[in-house]
């Protein structure tokens, strides 16, 4: 928009934050940005450094925050991306502060209070928007973010999110329910439409299938590559790669992994993910046509049998249904000894 340069003039301190401090620099890197009608409702700040602590929780002080969001981890690959530290009293004054913290969002350069944070600021003053005047210019928000803090919102992948989140705030009901009345909140999901004969449970998951998450080539370009095509079964569902994607729990990144069942010329490369991502359990949600020879048996038939050339020996059978295995690391398959289960439904 404008050269660096022109950041430097007084008259472009508009939207700097001050610490009212007798105590030595008044400077903070941080900004005030508008919201929707409402000035000056956010700061934008860095991620606080060692240095710069004790001038972070002043300004918090100062300025009267009583919500933090913090969209960084402290450790970032490999790095530390901002100071653990929480102070909330000053002398014997105390007050309440909440902090929502975003822990899976990625970044990949420095926590300087411009992207990810940019990001949240848009979404939210959009969204405002577009409940009080039912339009939203996004582009505008953005613009008029953008002379309060420098390159807010730094790239175009944080920029379609904001469009992204905005769909699935405003067109996907909020299906939120106390678990206290979950009963009664079911009993009306299951109850067809008068009008239609459809039951809003289904309507809820034609909206989902209405509103997907597209992959773009490049991110499953590995699994449409020549010697990977013979891995899928379904070349609609392609991860990147082997066929399979993590899957968070609510609390946990990548608590599950998703996959097919393994083709015969992909059962060592299943047993070996098996091992790497230290899965402890096997869930087979299918009957499997084992007299198909494109379902291969991956564990062995019997206590005696080994499978070759995977290191794998049946140890205890707990059921039909229930089946123990050990996995002896040899070949540099295994690192190391394992038993799993596997438990077919």
């Amino acid at each position: 928009m404008y050269p660096c340069s022109v950041a430097k003039l007084p008259e472009n301190d508009h939207s700097l934050v001050y610490l009212k401090t007798t105590n030595g620099s008044d400077y903070v890197h941080a900004n005030f940005i508008d919201g929707y009608k409402d000035p000056h409702r956010y700061i934008a700040t860095q991620g606080p450094m060692v240095n710069t602590v004790t001038d972070f929780w002043y300004m918090v002080w100062q300025e009267k925050v009583s919500k933090i969001i913090m969209i960084a981890n402290v450790i970032e690959t490999g790095k530390c991306k901002c100071e653990k530290t929480f102070t909330i009293s000053k002398g014997h004054k105390s007050k309440e502060i909440k902090q929502f913290h975003f822990t899976s969002w990625p970044d990949h350069g420095f926590i300087a209070g411009i992207g990810r944070t940019g990001t949240v600021i848009l979404f939210e003053n959009a969204f405002e928007m577009s409940i009080q005047e039912n339009q939203i210019d996004v582009l505008g928000l953005l613009f008029s973010m953008r002379k309060q803090r420098m390159n807010i919102v730094e790239n175009y992948d944080q920029y379609t999110f904001v469009y992204h989140a905005l769909v699935e705030a405003l067109c996907i009901e909020n299906t939120c329910t106390n678990s206290v009345t979950f009963l009664k909140k079911y009993s009306d999901l299951i109850k067809p439409d008068e009008e239609t004969g459809m039951t809003r449970i289904r309507k809820q998951f034609q909206m989902l299938n209405d509103l997907p998450v597209q992959l773009l080539p490049k991110d499953i370009f590995a699994a449409y590559t020549v010697s990977n095509q013979a891995k899928n079964r379904n070349m609609h569902i392609l991860p990147n790669y082997i066929n399979a994607v993590y899957i968070d729990s609510y609390r946990h990144k990548n608590m599950f992994v998703a996959t097919e069942y393994p083709l015969p010329e992909t059962v060592i490369d299943f047993l070996r993910m098996v091992f790497e991502v230290k899965s402890k359990i096997i869930i087979l949600l299918q009957s499997i046509p084992f007299s198909n020879e494109d379902y291969p048996l991956f564990w062995p038939a019997n206590p005696q049998e080994e499978n070759s050339p995977v290191p794998i020996k049946l140890i205890h059978i707990k059921s039909w249904d229930v089946k123990t295995f050990f996995a002896s690391g040899y070949f540099n398959y295994f690192n190391s000894d394992e038993v799993l289960e596997c438990i077919q439904k």
